[in-house]
C-alpha cells in the first residue's frame, strides 16, 4: 500500500505520462479532423477501428480491475504463473476472435452502421481487417500492465499506452489517408506490447490451468468481461448503428465530442484509479476507513468535474472552433460536434464518479455488482437512444448522458449499502454537495456575465485569451466560494 508521498510522487509521475497521452490523442483527432473532416471517410475510419480493437481495450480495465487484487496478494512464483498462464489464454482466444472478425468482416459493419452506403463500408472494411493485427498485442498488454501495476511499477505502463496514439498519428502523417491511419493503429498496438516488456518482472507464457490465482482471477474477471462484451461491445455496435442512419457525420462528430468531453477522466479519474486500487485493495478490510474514503472520493470527484462541466457547456462552441476548426473541419461540422459536446458535458462528474466508485466494489472483490448496474444502463441507453433518435445528433448524446447519472447514483448506493455508510456520512456528503453546487452556480454567473461583455473575436490567439480570461474569472469566483464554504479534501487513501 502507497503512503502519502510514494502516492503524490507516482501520481505525478503517472499523470506527466497521461497527459502527454492525451494530448497524443487529441493531435491524433486533430489530424483525423483536418484531413477527413465530418463525413463519411471519418465515420468509416471510426467504425472501422471500434470494431477491430475495441475488445482489446475494455480488456484493459476488466483485467486489472480482476488481476489486481489476486496478485497484490501473492508471492512472486504465484504472480508469474497466474500472469503467465492468464498470459497464454487470452492470447490465444483473441487470435480466434481477430480471425473470425477478419472473415466476417463484412456481415459486421453491416450490424455495426447499417445506414453506410457500399462505398463507405468498403472503407471500414478495409480499416477494421487492418488493425485486427493489433488486436492479440492489446489483450496481451493488459495482462502485463496489470502485473506491472501489481508490483508497483504504474510509469512503464502509462509509457507503454502513448504508443496508441503515436502509431496512429505517425500513420496519417507519413502514409496519409485511411491508409495511414489502418497502419497506425496496428503499429502502435504491437509498440505498446513491445514497451510493457520488462526484464526480470515479466513473467513467461505458461499453462497452469490448476493455479488458484488463476481461479480466483477468472472468478472476478469473467462477470466484467462478460458485462463489456455484452454491454461495452453490444452497445457501442448499436449506438454507431443508431448514429450511422441520423445522417451522414454523426458517427464522427460524436466521436471528436467525446474526445474532448473525456479529457478530464484521462487526466484525473483514469490515473488515480489505477494508483488507488492496489491502496483500496490494502484497505478492503478496515470498513471504517473506507466509509470515509468514499465519501472523500465522491466529493472530490464533484469538486474537480464541476468546473470544466459549467464552463465546457457555456462555451462550447468557442471550444470546438478552436480545436478542430481547420482545413476540412469546416462550420457545419463545428456545429455538429458542438451539439454533440454541449449535450454530453453534464455526463461527466457521472463518468468520473463511476470511475472511482467502481474501484471500490472491485476492491471489496464485488465485480457481479458493477457488471449488472453496467448491464441495466446499456439497456436503458440503447432505449433512450430509440426514443431521442428524432433529435438527432443530440438526442443520441443526451441518452448517453441520462443513463451515466442512473448508473452513478446506482453504483454509490450499491458500494454504501456494502461498507454499511452511517447517516452522518450521509448527511456531510449531502452538505457538501450543496456547497459545490452553489459555488458551482456562482461561477456559471461571473463567466456568463463576462462572456456577454467580451466581444466576439476570430484567430487562435484571441480566442485562447477570451476563453483564458473567462475560465480564470470563472475559476476565481469557484475556488473562493469553497474556501468561504471551509470546503477541505484529502485523497482518499493518504496516511
Amino acid at each position: 500500500m502507497l503512503d502519502r508521498r510514494s502516492f503524490i510522487r507516482t501520481s505525478a509521475l503517472v499523470l506527466g505520462a497521461m497527459l502527454l497521452l492525451k494530448l497524443l490523442g487529441l493531435v491524433e483527432k486533430l489530424v483525423m479532423a483536418s484531413r477527413f473532416g465530418v463525413g463519411a471517410t471519418a465515420d468509416a475510419a471510426l467504425v472501422g477501428a471500434t470494431g477491430a480493437l475495441l475488445l482489446g481495450y475494455l480488456l484493459q480495465d476488466v483485467v486489472s480491475s480482476a488481476l489486481i487484487p489476486v496478485l497484490v496478494n501473492r508471492d512472486r512464483d504465484g504472480q508469474a504463473r497466474t500472469t503467465g498462464t492468464l498470459f497464454t489464454i487470452i492470447l490465444l482466444v483473441l487470435l480466434v476472435i481477430a480471425a473470425l472478425t477478419w472473415w466476417q468482416g463484412r456481415a459486421l459493419l453491416q450490424l455495426l452502421a447499417p445506414g453506410f452506403d457500399s462505398e463507405t463500408q468498403s472503407l471500414a472494411l478495409y480499416v477494421l481487417r487492418s488493425a485486427l493485427i493489433g488486436l492479440p498485442a492489446l489483450g496481451v498488454s493488459a495482462v502485463l500492465g496489470a502485473h506491472l501495476n501489481a508490483n508497483g511499477h504504474y510509469l512503464q505502463p502509462a509509457l507503454a499506452e502513448l504508443m496508441l496514439r503515436i502509431g496512429p498519428v505517425l500513420g496519417l502523417l507519413l502514409v496519409g489517408g485511411i491508409e495511414g491511419l489502418a497502419f497506425g493503429l496496428a503499429a502502435g498496438a504491437l509498440l505498446r506490447l513491445a514497451c510493457l516488456i520488462r526484464p526480470g518482472v515479466t513473467p513467461r507464457p505458461r499453462c497452469d490451468l490448476a493455479d488458484d490465482g488463476l481461479r480466483r482471477s477468472l472468478d472476478l474477471v469473467w462477470p466484467l468481461l462478460l458485462t463489456s462484451i455484452i454491454s461495452i461491445q453490444l452497445f457501442a455496435m448499436i449506438e454507431a448503428a443508431i448514429a450511422s442512419t441520423v445522417g451522414i457525420g454523426v458517427v464522427s462528430a460524436l466521436a471528436y465530442a467525446r474526445r474532448i468531453a473525456d479529457v478530464p477522466i484521462f487526466l484525473i479519474y483514469q490515473v488515480s484509479a489505477r494508483v488507488v486500487l492496489p491502496t483500496l485493495a490494502g484497505l478492503a478490510i478496515d470498513r471504517v476507513r473506507l466509509q470515509e474514503a468514499l465519501k472523500r472520493a465522491s466529493e472530490l470527484t464533484l469538486l474537480l468535474l464541476l468546473p470544466p462541466t459549467v464552463m465546457g457547456m457555456l462555451l462550447a462552441e468557442s471550444v470546438v472552433r478552436l480545436i478542430y476548426g481547420r482545413g476540412a473541419f469546416d462550420d457545419a461540422a463545428v456545429a455538429a460536434t458542438t451539439t454533440a459536446f454541449w449535450a454530453l458535458l453534464p455526463g461527466l462528474p457521472a463518468l468520473g464518479l463511476s470511475v472511482i466508485v467502481a474501484r471500490f466494489a472491485y476492491a471489496l472483490k464485488d465485480t457481479r455488482g458493477p457488471s449488472l448496474i453496467r448491464l441495466g444502463g446499456v439497456i436503458l441507453h440503447v432505449a433512450l437512444a430509440l426514443a431521442l433518435r428524432p433529435w438527432g445528433i443530440a438526442g443520441v448524446a443526451w441518452s448517453s448522458t441520462i443513463t451515466l447519472w442512473i448508473e452513478a447514483l446506482a453504483l454509490v448506493l450499491l458500494v454504501a449499502s456494502r461498507l454499511g455508510i452511517r447517516w452522518d456520512i450521509l448527511r456531510a456528503g449531502w452538505r457538501s454537495g450543496v456547497r459545490l453546487s452553489i459555488s458551482a452556480g456562482l461561477m456559471l454567473a461571473v463567466a456568463m456575465q463576462l462572456n456577454a461583455l467580451l466581444p466576439p473575436v476570430s484567430g487562435v490567439l484571441p480566442l485562447v485569451a477570451r476563453l483564458a480570461a473567462i475560465s480564470s474569472a470563472g475559476l476565481v469566483v469557484y475556488t473562493g466560494s469553497l474556501l468561504l464554504f471551509g470546503v477541505r479534501l484529502r485523497f482518499a487513501g493518504s496516511t
